[in-house]
């Protein structure tokens, strides 16, 4: 009993495949137009066969597969420009075009790279979202001040389920293709948003002591107002945004001065008097006499 001419033609094609494979010398160019010319048969043969079956469909494809493992080495022997334009094989015949399916697989080698930057990217976005988002929910930075910061904690969230989830990768892929984005290109464009998703987070981080100052700005001149409460929670806001602020560590002191709470006054000069504030050194000084205790301000005056 005869084989089907499509397992004859697959056979041909296995063949052709393991010579150029295991050859012991360096692939030549008619082992490959042997191959590619076995191809072309398989492709001749199964359009005419109407119903190929499951195994031949799957044995197909393995070799295929096979073939466009070796893209990269056979684009280095044959020039297959020169071959396309004197044979004229069709538009999809995609393996007289191994040249493309060798530059795609130059560019998806380094995607373990670039998955692996874009997972400890992620996973820095996420430290500096952890660091920034208490520090905006405490300071109460308003409308605009949580826009801000919800911004980039939604990219952050969406950025994980794209790289962490199945669904969220399919669904990343689909809009980089809808966005004109080769799928060859997906690893770079994942890293890309990622990076640009720090730089983002790192401009507010760096931006914190300059959120702090306007914060503290305000607060100074609610209390030139006379808007005592105003000034208190614009000073703690400037300190939520920046502890180390000390020009607001001293403003607030002076609230709590006119408020007549002296040991929340006497706390936030000795953050100021920590931080190198000058001024704060006579003040602290004068709360330690009327707490009768010279012995602490005496040094203190001396220094201011």
């Amino acid at each position: 009993m005869t084989n089907p001419p499509l397992d004859e033609a697959l056979k041909t094609y296995e063949i052709a495949l393991e010579h150029l494979e295991d050859s012991a010398s360096p692939m030549s160019e008619k082992q490959i137009i042997v191959v590619l010319n076995a191809r072309d048969f398989v492709q001749a043969v199964g359009q005419a066969q109407v119903y190929p079956s499951y195994h031949q469909q799957k044995k197909l494809v393995a070799l295929d597969v096979r073939l466009k493992q070796n893209a990269w080495q056979i684009s280095k022997v044959i020039d297959f420009a020169s071959w396309r334009t004197s044979l004229e094989p069709p538009d999809t015949a995609w393996w007289w075009h191994l040249e493309t399916e060798a530059e795609l697989a130059r560019w998806q080698w380094w995607d373990w790279l670039w998955r692996g930057l874009s997972i400890a990217g992620w996973t820095a976005n996420l430290g500096l979202l952890i660091d920034l988002m208490p520090r905006f929910l405490i300071a109460g930075t308003g409308f605009a001040g949580a826009v801000a910061i919800a911004f980039p904690s939604l990219l952050t969230v969406l950025q994980g389920i794209s790289e962490l989830t199945e669904t969220g990768q399919e669904g990343f892929d689909k809009l980089l293709i809808r966005l004109g984005i080769p799928k060859h290109f997906h690893a770079e464009a994942q890293l890309g948003a990622t990076e640009l998703l720090l730089v983002i987070l790192l401009g507010f981080h760096f931006y914190l002591p300059n959120f702090s100052n306007f914060s503290n700005k305000r607060g100074f001149e609610k209390y030139n107002q006379g808007q005592l409460a105003s000034a208190e929670a614009h000073y703690q806001q400037a300190l939520a945004l920046n502890p180390d602020n000390v020009k607001a560590h001293y403003n607030l002191a002076f609230v709590y001065e006119d408020l007549q709470q002296f040991d929340k006054a006497r706390t936030q000069y000795q953050f100021a008097v920590k931080g190198g504030f000058v001024k704060a050194y006579n003040n602290l000084g004068r709360l330690h006499i009327l707490n009768n205790k010279p012995s602490l301000a005496i040094p203190l005056l001396l220094k201011g």
